[in-house]
């Protein structure tokens, strides 16, 4: 399981830039996995952006809906290969 969100929030770390914003539908994979690794990376500081949330929710918080404007924090950026 942890071995699993490492490998979705490093693909999803690949896909992102500092200065080209993206949206969730443009990040390739799962919509449901890609909002809710966009959660965890937000949650650890590692992106910021415009970001909508739906009513659901589990123990860290509530789930993502939508994520707009997408880009790497500096924190973010040193994780990049």
């Amino acid at each position: 399981m942890v071995e699993d969100k490492v490998v979705l929030l490093s693909a999803l770390i690949e896909q992102l830039s500092d200065d080209a914003p993206k949206s969730a539908a443009q990040i390739q994979g799962d919509r449901d996995e890609v909002l809710i690794g966009l959660r965890d990376l937000l949650f650890l500081g590692f992106i910021k952006g415009n970001f909508s949330y739906c009513t659901y929710s589990d123990v860290i918080g509530p789930m993502l809906d939508d994520a707009e404007h997408i880009v790497l924090t500096r924190r973010g950026r040193a994780l990049q290969a």
